[in-house]
C-alpha cells in the first residue's frame, strides 16, 4: 500500500446525510408489531412507571407537610 490515498471500506460517505439526523418512530407499527418493539414498548412502561411514583411521592410528601 504506497498510495497516498487511504483506502475506503465504508460503503457509504462518513457523516450526516443532506436531510440531517432525523430520528422518527411509527407510532402504528409500534401498535400492530409490539413484539419486535419490545425497547419502545419498555421505555414506555418505565415512563407510566416514573410518573406512578412521582404522583404517590409527591401525595404522600404534601399529607406528610399538612400535618405540621
Amino acid at each position: 500500500m504506497d498510495s497516498a490515498e487511504p483506502e475506503i471500506t465504508c460503503p457509504t460517505t462518513p457523516g450526516l446525510s443532506t436531510g440531517g439526523f432525523k430520528p422518527g418512530l411509527d407510532w402504528s407499527y409500534v401498535k400492530s408489531n409490539p413484539t419486535q418493539n419490545w425497547h419502545v414498548v419498555g421505555w414506555l412502561v418505565c415512563l407510566a412507571m416514573i410518573f406512578v411514583t412521582w404522583i404517590v411521592t409527591l401525595t404522600v410528601v404534601i399529607k406528610h407537610l399538612r400535618n405540621y
